[in-house]
């Protein structure tokens, strides 16, 4: 059912932003460190002692002609290390709203879902040839569904007199469900990354500064 959920969602998506003429294509890849943590309000621990890496790899494309306020059609696949608890591969769909009203400085919003593959880590004790038992983790897979809330800013580079780069800075809630029916139907995790996105279409010399 979740499949088919985000099946639907994807094909949605990137059957609206055929019906434009895009005028912007983005592939980015971030990374960052992710912590459990309550929802917006929670970002600290993210900035914390403890290290659980995210990693996110996506593309983007325009869906309107604006040059100013521009929405964008996502597609994203991520991978969120929790240490002791699970390993999550998430792919999901977004729309997304850029704002590049000023040149040296872009701001980004992004609402999306999607599905989750979390390997729950999970040990197990078992004997050994000399009757001592040891314990084992394992990893055991399971669906989820996942909400994600993103915010940003982008800082163009130029690396050419026809292109710039962008490095960007994110802070990004996502809900993860149903994590343990019982007590914590919904895992709430806050991350700050870090990354590059470049845009597929060359600039004019006028647009490079």
């Amino acid at each position: 059912m979740k499949l088919k959920f985000l099946s639907l969602l994807f094909f949605l998506i990137f059957s609206l932003s055929n019906k434009v003429w895009a005028q912007d294509k983005l592939i980015g890849f971030t990374f960052g460190n992710n912590a459990p943590s309550l929802p917006i309000s929670g970002f600290g621990q993210a900035i914390g002692k403890s290290f659980h890496p995210c990693f996110d790899l996506y593309y983007s494309k325009q869906i309107n002609k604006k040059e100013v306020n521009k929405f964008f059609a996502k597609i994203n696949t991520g991978f969120i290390f929790q240490k002791n608890i699970e390993i999550l591969l998430s792919f999901s769909a977004s729309g997304c709203y850029y704002n590049n009203y000023f040149k040296r400085i872009k701001f980004n919003v992004e609402l999306g879902g999607g599905y989750g593959a979390s390997f729950e880590n999970s040990a197990v004790a078992t004997l050994n040839a000399g009757g001592v038992y040891e314990v084992q983790n394992k990893y055991i897979p399971r669906s989820q569904f996942i909400i994600l809330l993103l915010s940003g800013i982008l800082i163009p580079v130029k690396v050419s007199a026809t292109r710039n780069v962008f490095l960007t800075l994110q802070a990004r809630t996502l809900l993860q469900g149903p994590f343990v029916k019982t007590y914590v139907p919904l895992l709430p995790m806050n991350a700050i990354n870090f990354g590059v996105v470049i845009p597929l279409k060359k600039e004019t010399s006028n647009e490079v500064k």
